[in-house]
This record gives structure tokens, sequence and C-alpha cells, in this order.
């Protein structure tokens, strides 16, 4: 069985059936979204690095800075040290401080009691 374009739609050759052009067109635009849709996904992962935030998993952009960081995972900054790949990072060098992936970030807030 062969399928023969004729004007507009596809004819089965020795047959009675006709297929649509417009099945295949919609088909081609359905993979064409998907691989969009893919692309975009892949194009998201490969713009993000994965750290390890208190023992949790955390993805953010890469080229972040610990202040975007600390900001996303803990609103309220005051109170609290932070130590990259346990090295303790001054609050005024948290804009400066870069992440990279698989940095292991620990936030301690400080309490009161005795």
């Amino acid at each position: 069985m062969r399928l023969v374009p004729t004007k507009g739609k596809v004819e089965e050759h020795q047959g009675s059936s006709f297929l649509k052009i417009g099945f295949f067109t919609k088909l081609f635009q359905s993979i064409l979204i998907v691989s969009k849709e893919l692309y975009i996904i892949l194009d998201y992962s490969l713009n993000m690095i994965t750290l390890l935030v208190n023992d949790t998993q955390v993805k953010i952009e890469k080229g972040a800075n610990l202040d975007q960081l600390i900001r996303k995972v803990n609103p309220k900054v005051d109170g609290i040290a932070v130590a990259v790949n346990n090295q303790i990072i001054p609050k005024y060098s948290w804009y400066e401080q870069r992440l990279n992936q698989n940095d292991s970030i620990l936030i301690i807030k400080a309490t009161q009691g005795g």
C-alpha cells in the first residue's frame, strides 16, 4: 500500500480511502508545539544550577549571587548567618558572592534563649 499526494489530499493507491493533508499538517504542528515546549524546558534547565541549602536541593539561575538565593529561600535576612562551602560570608559580601553548581549553603538564624 502506498500513499500518493494528489491536490490537497492523499489518496491510498489501489484503494478507496482518502486522507486529507490537513491531518498530516496538524500532526506536524503538534510535533512542533511539543518540540518548542521541550526546548523551553531544556533551556530553562540549562540555565539553572542546583545547590544544597540546609540539606535541601534548591534550583536557581546560573550567575545568581548569594543575596538572591537568600531572599528566595528566606525573605527575612535580619539575624542570620550564611556559609557557602563551610566558609562564612559576611552580609556585605552577599551581592558579590556568586554561586556555583553543587555549592553547599548553610543558613543559621540567631535565636534567644538559654
